[in-house]
C-alpha cells in the first residue's frame, strides 16, 4: 500500500513572473553595459520609461497665468488710483490758491448801505470812468430812501483788490490837489441815495484834518468841473456857466460849504461832520441821511 501523504498538486499554477519595474538607474546601467551609454541613449531610455509608465503629467499653467493676470490688473488699478489721487491733490491746491486770489474782496462801508455793486476800473482812463459812473448813478434802481454803494476794483495778475481812496480820487478828479489826496484814508464810499431821484455822494475817512480842509478850499475853484460830470450832473454844470463860488451854510447844525446856481439852488455841497470824515453831495436831504447814518451804529450781519 502506498503511504498516505499529501500528494503534490499537479494542478497548481506556477508563480506568475513579478513585473519588472524599470528605473532611470537601471536603464542607465543597461545602456552602459551595452556600451551604448551616450547621453543621447540615456535620455532616450528615460523618455521610453516615462512613456511605458503612462508619462508624467504636465503642470497646468492656467492658474499661474490667471494669477499673473490678476497681479497685473491689481498693479494697474493701483497705478491709476495713485494718479487720480495726485491729480486731485494738485487740483485742490490750485483751487485753494486761485479762488483766494481772484475772489472779490469785501468792500468797506463807513455807514450802513442797503446794497453794493462792484465796478472794475482795469484799463479805464478818466473819461471812461466818468462816463461809466455817471451812467450807473443815473440808472441805479434803488428803493426809496435806500443807499447803494459802488466800489471799485483792479486786478493785477490773479489778485483783485479794492481801489484805495487816494488812487480813486486821483483818477476820477483831474484838478484835485496832491495835499488833499495824501490826507485820505483807504476807506471811502461812492454811493447813490434814492429820495428826490438818484442823488450821488462821496464819503471819505481822513488822516489829517488840517491838510484836508486847506486842500478842499484850494479845490473849490475846480470842484464843480471835476465832480458834477462824475455825478451825472452835466446840466447843472452848464447852468453855472463858470460862475458862482462856495459859501458857508449852516444846515442841521452842521457847518457846510455850498455852491449855488443863479436861482439860489444848491448844486454842490461838502462838510466835515467830524475831523475824520468828509461828505460831498448835491442835495440837503441826502446830506441829512448820511449824517443820520453816521450817528447810527451799523447793524451786525448774522
Amino acid at each position: 500500500m502506498e503511504s498516505e501523504g499529501n500528494p503534490q498538486n499537479t494542478d497548481a499554477k506556477p508563480d506568475a513572473p513579478k513585473p519588472i519595474v524599470r528605473t532611470y538607474q537601471s536603464d542607465v546601467a543597461i545602456a552602459l553595459k551595452e556600451k551604448k551609454g551616450s547621453v543621447v541613449r540615456i535620455a532616450a531610455a528615460e523618455e521610453k520609461r516615462r512613456q511605458e509608465q503612462g508619462g508624467v503629467a504636465v503642470p497646468d499653467m492656467e492658474p499661474v497665468l490667471k494669477k499673473k493676470r490678476l497681479l497685473i490688473a491689481a498693479i494697474s488699478l493701483a497705478a491709476v488710483g495713485i494718479g487720480v489721487l495726485v491729480f486731485l491733490f494738485f487740483t485742490q491746491k490750485q483751487k485753494e490758491i486761485t479762488p483766494a486770489e481772484t475772489a472779490t474782496p469785501s468792500a468797506p462801508s463807513i455807514i450802513f448801505v442797503n446794497s453794493q455793486k462792484e465796478m472794475p476800473i482795469d484799463g479805464k482812463d478818466r473819461d471812461a470812468l466818468v462816463a461809466d459812473v455817471s451812467k450807473e448813478i443815473r440808472g441805479a434802481n434803488v428803493r426809496l430812501d435806500f443807499i447803494e454803494q459802488f466800489f471799485f476794483t483792479k486786478t493785477e495778475g490773479a489778485v483783485k483788490t479794492i481801489v484805495s481812496a487816494g488812487d480813486f480820487f486821483s483818477l476820477a478828479f483831474e484838478h484835485i490837489p496832491p495835499t488833499l489826496l495824501r490826507s485820505f484814508e483807504k476807506e471811502y464810499i461812492l454811493g447813490v441815495h434814492s429820495f428826490n431821484g438818484n442823488t450821488p455822494f462821496l464819503l471819505a475817512r481822513l488822516n489829517f484834518f488840517e491838510n484836508t480842509f486847506s486842500g478842499m478850499l484850494k479845490w473849490e475853484k475846480f470842484m464843480a468841473d471835476d465832480v458834477l460830470p462824475f455825478f451825472g450832473k452835466t446840466d447843472a454844470l452848464k447852468a453855472l456857466g463858470g460862475k458862482g463860488h462856495f459859501e458857508d451854510f449852516l444846515f442841521i447844525n452842521q457847518d457846510t460849504r455850498v455852491l449855488r446856481n443863479q436861482a439860489g439852488d444848491i448844486v454842490l455841497m461838502y462838510a466835515f461832520p467830524d475831523r475824520d470824515t468828509l461828505v460831498i453831495t448835491t442835495d440837503t436831504d441826502t446830506f441829512k441821511e448820511i449824517i443820520d447814518r453816521l450817528k447810527t451804529p451799523k447793524p451786525v450781519v448774522q
